[in-house]
């Protein structure tokens, strides 16, 4: 199986991360005209998708086999720690200020066990805190089927390709039923087996040819202009958020990164990789976790001395979103250099030994 520098670094990924959660941040606050920042979670998942894919048929092809458990624990070391500090800062909150209508084993239980796109996607109850979790669930979820499938795949005679472009195809059709028989759209929104396409679309993108993906990222500026369309025109968002859409959405993301990942010399890549978007991107999961619980907390918990102190600024709308994003990068910093990154360096110096499944 050819594949694109499989060991080599991607630049420009860090960029298209930043820009994401950017995206959904804006769309969380409410406080600026972003009607499409949900589409930030569509990119993740693509890049999630692609990421993911190469490092797996990377390693099948070097070992003709794929290492689960040191998959899986790679994953967990990466994921895990920066959680578990948001959900105990929100534990301490919860204990300390007692807010309303917040049951705090409700806001962790899913969050640390990865169901809480199923709370959602059932309407078991709110999650007023950790709501946002349910696209990292969605991810989990991939993270521990695909290794499996793919070797299946890979080992088989079926072309993957074929395969991963049915799968879409099923994950397309089985939402279009779904809805066409009165579904809520909260189950399709947020179920797995109805928001997964996304994720198949990178990894429909970490299979296809060197020469397929600098094809498919030609359309890079279609993909980018539809995005963009999407986030600040209002009625076109809405669609956007429709069933069909979702994969819309990830195709057109899926473009973008197909062109940074194709072509590394481009103007593109240049202007992703500017240090500060980098590096904002480097922290992006961390943003992604703190910066829904900070919001909740400032502009809807029902303070009123929050809302009384922005009222009385000359620029509420513009203080209200400054306060929310250093609210958020603060933690965010913080996790970055006293959790993830030691973790990270620690991994780095130790690697994982386990007997691949073959």
């Amino acid at each position: 199986m050819e594949l694109l520098q499989p060991r080599a670094r991607i630049n420009g990924l860090d960029g298209i991360r930043a820009l994401a959660v950017l995206a959904v941040f804006c769309h969380h606050t409410g406080l600026v005209p972003v009607h499409g920042g949900f589409l930030g979670v569509d990119v993740f998942f693509v890049l999630s998708g692609f990421l993911i894919t190469r490092l797996l048929i990377t390693e099948y092809r070097d070992t003709r086999a794929i290492a689960y458990k040191k998959f899986f624990i790679r994953r967990s070391l990466r994921l895990f720690p920066a959680l578990i500090v948001m959900l105990l800062a929100l534990t301490v909150y919860w204990w300390v200020m007692s807010p309303p209508n917040v049951d705090i084993r409700r806001e962790v239980v899913p969050a640390l066990l990865y169901f809480m796109n199923w709370v959602r996607a059932f309407q078991v109850y709110d999650a007023p805190l950790t709501a946002h979790t349910w696209s990292l669930s969605i991810e989990e979820q991939f993270y521990l089927v695909w290794p499996f499938l793919l070797l299946f795949v890979l080992r088989s005679r079926a072309k993957p390709v074929v395969v991963v472009s049915a799968v879409i195809a099923a994950v397309v059709l089985w939402r279009w039923y779904l809805f066409t028989h009165g579904v809520q759209m909260s189950r399709i929104y947020a179920g797995f087996d109805t928001h997964m396409d996304g994720l198949m679309v990178g990894a429909l993108l970490a299979l296809i040819s060197p020469q397929a993906l600098r094809r498919f990222g030609s359309a890079w500026k279609l993909g980018a202009i539809y995005l963009l369309i999407c986030l600040f025109n209002e009625e076109a968002s809405r669609h956007a958020s429709m069933h069909g859409a979702y994969l819309i959405n990830a195709l057109a993301a899926g473009a973008i990164i197909a062109k940074v990942a194709s072509d590394q010399g481009s103007a593109l890549v240049g202007v992703l990789s500017e240090p500060v978007l980098a590096w904002f991107g480097t922290v992006s999961y961390g943003f992604y976790l703190w910066h829904y619980p900070v919001i909740k907390v400032l502009l809807y918990s029902g303070y009123d001395q929050f809302g009384a102190f922005f009222g009385n600024l000359s620029y509420p709308r513009l203080s209200m979103f400054a306060a929310c994003f250093i609210g958020s990068l603060v933690p965010t910093v913080l996790s970055w250099w006293l959790v993830e990154k030691p973790i990270l360096s620690w991994r780095k110096r130790r690697p994982l030994v386990f007997q691949p499944v073959s």
